[in-house]
């Protein structure tokens, strides 16, 4: 699976492919992801 964090016309998606409605910040990172994954990487950044 490639990264695609841009699709044309600018809209953000998430590394599985779904619309990125979700914002996760740690304050030093930002992720853009979809609904399924907003918990997985705020647990993530979490830990970092």
């Amino acid at each position: 699976m490639t990264s695609n964090p841009t699709k044309a016309g600018g809209a953000m998606v998430c590394h599985c492919g779904r619309p990125a409605t979700h914002t996760v910040s740690n304050g030093a990172v930002t992720l853009r992801t979809c609904y399924l994954h907003a918990r997985k990487a705020a647990l993530a950044l979490r830990a970092a």
